[in-house]
């Protein structure tokens, strides 16, 4: 493997894990969660997964070519699993094509840093939402079972 195949999947890698951990969180809610909320003003469970998967699209913005057909979620389907899955699945293979375009261009399109650092900042801001998204659950009852929450820190089998 040569030193930019190598580059290429130091960065990759780690942004495919942390996507198929999003998924993972959001197969193993309990049923009703996505539409759990804090207050009546805040965004719901499932408005932050399309949170996610609209902020993917929107640093895709140089990259019209990897982003053709897809979409944000529209609103009223943002607490439809099915639906949030699937977009999360285009978006996250949407962003592993662009990190590699990245990666082989030394930049990333509206972004002063590294792709590695963009990456980084991709995976802190799913992590945060991740968290959200727990904080939610637990202050509105529908708390995560013991193998998803400690399922989510097993990144060897995600």
């Amino acid at each position: 493997m040569d030193t930019s195949q190598t580059l290429t999947q130091a960065v990759v890698e780690p942004w495919e894990i942390a996507s198929r951990v999003t998924l993972f969180l959001l197969d193993g809610l309990p049923p009703d969660a996505l539409t759990a909320k804090l207050t009546p003003r805040a965004w719901s469970v499932g408005q932050h997964f399309a949170h996610l998967h609209a902020n993917r699209l929107a640093w895709m913005e140089g990259y019209k070519n990897l982003t053709q057909g897809l979409s944000r979620v529209p609103k009223e389907q943002a607490e439809d699993a099915a639906v949030l899955k699937a977009a999360l699945e285009d978006s996250a293979q949407a962003v592993g094509l662009m990190l590699v375009e990245a990666v082989e261009a030394g930049k990333v399109k509206g972004f002063k840093r590294s792709p590695a650092a963009f990456m980084g900042y991709l995976v802190a801001h799913e992590g945060y939402h991740h968290g959200e998204i727990g904080v939610i659950l637990a202050q509105t009852g529908h708390r995560l079972d013991d193998a998803v929450k400690w399922g989510l820190w097993e990144w060897d089998k995600r």
